[in-house]
């Protein structure tokens, strides 16, 4: 290759370079931008005051994007199924898994109630939910707005109803395994039954901490795509002029 090709190779891989690192700083610029808006949305909804659910008419509301992460009380009482467990790890118990479990309302509609977490070392028969009249209070979730795909979805096993075993915490896959409508309530403390006045003693499961779980990584990434841009311009700079020099 000649000197003056040489010159325009290195003139083009160093341009092109650039201008794909600079985009990918760019595409996670816009990324930092939207979750940020997300996490911040998102804690706006937790900070609400606890709203009931009184009435099965209130529920197709609760459906609704905007209802997803807001408190809400309910009362009812969890029924004799076979609960769903999650494999997952929480300090400072260790690994262990968070319990789903079907909830009857006091007006007759089924739904999906995160209890907690439990270390494994507990035997699960031992915590099961008891079936008298209860008051609940937890944050709504609602199913995914789309199936996983890709990679995510190839890495995640599919359920296990014999072990009483799912390996995401899938709000629409979790209502077909308990029966219940794709609504769910994450406990933040322990039920309290509607005719004794504390909540109940047992220890495990832990209701969840009130929290967004949602990593915002993105400043970090527009950072390093950043800074690689200019380490690739200012090597296609020096290149450049050593051949023309």
């Amino acid at each position: 290759m000649s000197g003056g090709r040489r010159f325009w190779f290195v003139l083009i891989v160093g341009l092109g370079g650039v201008a794909l690192l600079l985009s990918l700083g760019v595409w996670q610029s816009f990324r930092l931008v939207e979750k940020t808006a997300l996490i911040a949305e998102r804690e706006e909804r937790m900070g609400a005051p606890t709203r009931p659910i009184s009435a099965e008419a209130a529920l197709p509301t609760l459906s609704q994007r905007g209802e997803e992460y807001r408190r809400f009380v309910v009362e009812g009482r969890f029924l004799p199924t076979p609960q769903m467990r999650l494999i997952g790890s929480r300090r400072p118990f260790g690994p262990g898994y968070s319990y789903f479990a079907a909830f009857e309302t006091s007006f007759g509609a089924r739904i999906i109630v995160e209890r907690g977490f439990a270390p494994e070392k507990i035997d699960a028969a031992k915590l099961t939910p008891t079936l008298e009249m209860v008051r609940i209070s937890g944050i709504l979730r609602l199913p995914r707005l789309a199936p996983r795909k890709g990679l995510a979805r190839l890495m995640t096993p599919a359920p296990d109803p014999k072990r009483g075993l799912v390996f995401a915490r899938d709000v629409g896959e979790l209502a077909k395994l308990l029966k219940t409508r794709p609504l769910m309530l994450i406990l933040e403390s322990r039920p309290k039954p509607i005719a004794a006045v504390a909540p109940t003693g047992d220890r495990f499961p832990v209701p969840a901490e009130a929290k967004v779980e949602l990593s915002n990584n993105h400043l970090g990434y527009a950072i390093i795509w950043f800074g690689i841009a200019v380490i690739w311009a200012t090597m296609s700079g020096l290149l450049l002029r050593r051949r023309a020099g």
